[in-house]
Protein backbone atom coordinates (compact mmCIF):
# COMPACT_ATOMS: atom_id res chain seq x y z
CA UNK A 1 0.00 0.00 0.00
CA UNK A 2 1.34 3.31 -0.55
CA UNK A 3 1.19 5.67 2.21
CA UNK A 4 2.75 8.68 1.54
CA UNK A 5 3.79 10.05 -2.18
CA UNK A 6 6.47 12.75 -2.39
CA UNK A 7 8.06 14.99 -5.56
CA UNK A 8 11.20 15.75 -5.51
CA UNK A 9 13.87 17.00 -8.51
CA UNK A 10 16.46 15.06 -10.12
CA UNK A 11 19.30 15.93 -8.21
CA UNK A 12 17.32 14.95 -5.00
CA UNK A 13 16.52 11.59 -6.37
CA UNK A 14 20.09 11.00 -7.20
CA UNK A 15 21.29 12.37 -3.87
CA UNK A 16 18.58 10.52 -1.63
CA UNK A 17 17.52 7.40 -3.59
CA UNK A 18 20.52 5.75 -6.31
CA UNK A 19 22.59 4.04 -4.22
CA UNK A 20 19.25 2.96 -1.95
CA UNK A 21 17.34 1.52 -5.11
CA UNK A 22 20.56 -0.11 -6.88
CA UNK A 23 22.20 -1.66 -3.96
CA UNK A 24 20.50 -1.05 -0.55
CA UNK A 25 22.32 1.78 0.72
CA UNK A 26 20.55 3.29 3.44
CA UNK A 27 18.78 6.34 2.60
CA UNK A 28 20.73 9.73 4.43
CA UNK A 29 17.70 11.65 5.08
CA UNK A 30 17.94 13.94 7.70
CA UNK A 31 15.93 13.28 11.20
CA UNK A 32 13.82 15.92 11.04
CA UNK A 33 12.03 14.28 7.98
CA UNK A 34 10.17 12.29 9.94
CA UNK A 35 8.87 15.21 12.28
CA UNK A 36 5.86 16.82 12.44
CA UNK A 37 2.04 16.61 9.70
CA UNK A 38 4.14 16.89 6.92
CA UNK A 39 6.89 14.55 8.20
CA UNK A 40 7.74 11.20 5.93
CA UNK A 41 5.16 8.47 7.32
CA UNK A 42 6.55 5.50 8.40
CA UNK A 43 7.59 2.97 5.80
CA UNK A 44 8.65 -0.47 4.36
CA UNK A 45 10.33 0.30 0.70
CA UNK A 46 10.76 2.79 -1.35
CA UNK A 47 9.76 3.46 -4.89
CA UNK A 48 9.89 5.38 -7.87
CA UNK A 49 8.91 7.33 -10.97
CA UNK A 50 11.62 8.76 -12.98
CA UNK A 51 10.60 11.03 -15.27
CA UNK A 52 13.31 12.60 -17.80
CA UNK A 53 13.28 13.77 -21.20
CA UNK A 54 15.72 13.83 -23.89
CA UNK A 55 17.90 16.51 -22.56
CA UNK A 56 18.30 14.72 -19.22
CA UNK A 57 20.45 12.38 -17.62
CA UNK A 58 18.99 8.82 -16.68
CA UNK A 59 20.69 7.56 -13.90
CA UNK A 60 18.04 4.79 -12.91
CA UNK A 61 16.83 1.62 -15.00
CA UNK A 62 12.97 -0.11 -14.57
CA UNK A 63 13.30 -2.25 -11.69
CA UNK A 64 10.37 -3.57 -9.28
CA UNK A 65 10.65 -0.60 -7.65
CA UNK A 66 11.85 1.98 -10.48
CA UNK A 67 9.49 2.74 -13.03
CA UNK A 68 11.26 4.98 -15.56
CA UNK A 69 9.73 7.31 -18.26
CA UNK A 70 10.79 9.73 -20.70
CA UNK A 71 8.75 12.45 -21.91
CA UNK A 72 9.21 16.64 -21.63
CA UNK A 73 6.97 18.71 -19.34
CA UNK A 74 4.61 20.67 -22.27
CA UNK A 75 0.83 20.67 -22.42
CA UNK A 76 -1.40 20.77 -25.58
CA UNK A 77 -4.12 23.34 -24.62
CA UNK A 78 -6.93 21.46 -25.30
CA UNK A 79 -7.23 17.46 -23.80
CA UNK A 80 -8.73 16.40 -28.01
CA UNK A 81 -5.32 16.98 -29.13
CA UNK A 82 -3.83 14.16 -30.87
CA UNK A 83 -0.27 13.50 -29.84
CA UNK A 84 1.92 13.67 -33.45
CA UNK A 85 3.97 10.32 -33.48
CA UNK A 86 8.03 11.36 -32.66
CA UNK A 87 7.32 14.09 -30.43
CA UNK A 88 8.01 13.89 -26.48
CA UNK A 89 4.32 14.44 -24.96
CA UNK A 90 3.58 12.16 -22.53
CA UNK A 91 1.57 9.38 -24.41
CA UNK A 92 -1.01 6.71 -23.52
CA UNK A 93 2.02 4.25 -23.16
CA UNK A 94 3.67 6.22 -20.78
CA UNK A 95 0.85 6.97 -18.37
CA UNK A 96 -0.19 2.98 -18.75
CA UNK A 97 3.17 2.21 -17.42
CA UNK A 98 3.03 4.60 -14.73
CA UNK A 99 -0.54 3.59 -13.51
CA UNK A 100 0.20 0.02 -13.91
CA UNK A 101 2.92 0.49 -11.08
CA UNK A 102 0.95 2.49 -8.90
CA UNK A 103 -1.83 0.26 -8.88
CA UNK A 104 1.06 -2.23 -8.63
CA UNK A 105 2.47 -0.39 -5.43
CA UNK A 106 -0.93 0.02 -4.29
CA UNK A 107 -2.14 -3.38 -3.97
CA UNK A 108 1.30 -4.54 -2.08
CA UNK A 109 1.37 -5.73 1.18
CA UNK A 110 3.90 -3.70 2.46
CA UNK A 111 4.17 0.35 3.43
CA UNK A 112 5.51 1.81 0.25
CA UNK A 113 6.87 5.58 0.28
CA UNK A 114 6.36 6.76 -3.41
CA UNK A 115 8.64 9.23 -4.86
CA UNK A 116 8.42 10.50 -8.44
CA UNK A 117 10.93 12.88 -9.60
CA UNK A 118 10.92 14.81 -12.83
CA UNK A 119 14.07 17.97 -13.27
CA UNK A 120 12.37 20.20 -10.62
CA UNK A 121 10.01 18.22 -8.79
CA UNK A 122 7.06 20.53 -9.66
CA UNK A 123 5.56 19.61 -12.60
CA UNK A 124 5.58 15.87 -14.09
CA UNK A 125 6.28 14.00 -10.92
CA UNK A 126 3.67 16.64 -9.37
CA UNK A 127 1.14 15.43 -11.38
CA UNK A 128 2.57 11.75 -11.05
CA UNK A 129 1.79 12.01 -6.68
CA UNK A 130 -1.44 14.26 -7.06
CA UNK A 131 -2.51 11.02 -8.95
CA UNK A 132 -0.85 8.63 -6.48
CA UNK A 133 -2.25 10.15 -3.87
CA UNK A 134 -5.76 10.49 -5.17
CA UNK A 135 -5.44 6.46 -6.21
CA UNK A 136 -4.31 5.73 -3.02
CA UNK A 137 -6.77 7.69 -0.69
CA UNK A 138 -4.32 9.79 0.97
CA UNK A 139 -6.28 12.63 0.74
CA UNK A 140 -5.85 15.94 -1.45
CA UNK A 141 -4.88 17.95 1.54
CA UNK A 142 -2.19 15.69 2.76
CA UNK A 143 -0.41 15.85 -0.67
CA UNK A 144 -0.79 19.07 -1.24
CA UNK A 145 0.95 19.81 2.56
CA UNK A 146 3.79 17.60 1.80
CA UNK A 147 4.12 18.63 -1.94
CA UNK A 148 3.90 22.73 -1.82
CA UNK A 149 6.06 23.17 -4.36
CA UNK A 150 4.26 21.00 -7.11
CA UNK A 151 2.04 22.43 -10.03
CA UNK A 152 0.98 19.88 -11.10
CA UNK A 153 0.94 19.39 -15.11
CA UNK A 154 -2.46 18.81 -16.24
CA UNK A 155 -2.16 16.95 -19.37
CA UNK A 156 -0.09 14.24 -17.28
CA UNK A 157 -2.40 14.28 -15.26
CA UNK A 158 -5.26 13.92 -17.99
CA UNK A 159 -3.30 10.86 -19.39
CA UNK A 160 -2.95 8.95 -16.38
CA UNK A 161 -6.71 9.71 -15.46
CA UNK A 162 -7.18 8.27 -18.82
CA UNK A 163 -5.38 4.75 -18.18
CA UNK A 164 -7.05 4.52 -14.20
CA UNK A 165 -10.67 5.06 -16.93
CA UNK A 166 -9.47 2.63 -19.36
CA UNK A 167 -8.40 -0.27 -16.50
CA UNK A 168 -12.08 0.53 -15.19
CA UNK A 169 -13.60 0.17 -18.23
CA UNK A 170 -12.40 -3.43 -19.15
CA UNK A 171 -12.78 -4.75 -15.55
CA UNK A 172 -17.13 -3.27 -15.95
CA UNK A 173 -16.64 -5.12 -19.42
CA UNK A 174 -15.02 -8.39 -18.07
CA UNK A 175 -18.03 -8.42 -14.97
CA UNK A 176 -20.67 -7.51 -17.73
CA UNK A 177 -19.64 -10.62 -19.98
CA UNK A 178 -19.49 -12.60 -17.07
CA UNK A 179 -22.88 -11.49 -16.13
CA UNK A 180 -24.45 -12.25 -19.46
CA UNK A 181 -22.91 -15.58 -19.70
CA UNK A 182 -23.91 -16.97 -16.78
CA UNK A 183 -27.45 -15.57 -17.87
CA UNK A 184 -27.36 -17.07 -20.74
CA UNK A 185 -26.14 -20.59 -19.37
CA UNK A 186 -29.06 -20.28 -16.47
CA UNK A 187 -32.07 -19.46 -19.22
CA UNK A 188 -30.73 -22.81 -21.29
Amino acid sequence: MIVDARAISIDQAKYFLLKHLREGAPVPFPKTIYQGDNGIQPFDKIALVSITDSEMEKPFVDSEFVCCVEFKDIEPMNIDYVVPPGTEYMTEAHASKVYSFIKKLYAAPERILLFAHCRHGMCRSGAVVDFAGMYAGLGYWNTKRRNPQIVPNHWVQFQLIQALFVDRLSKNEERLSVTTDSSSVESA
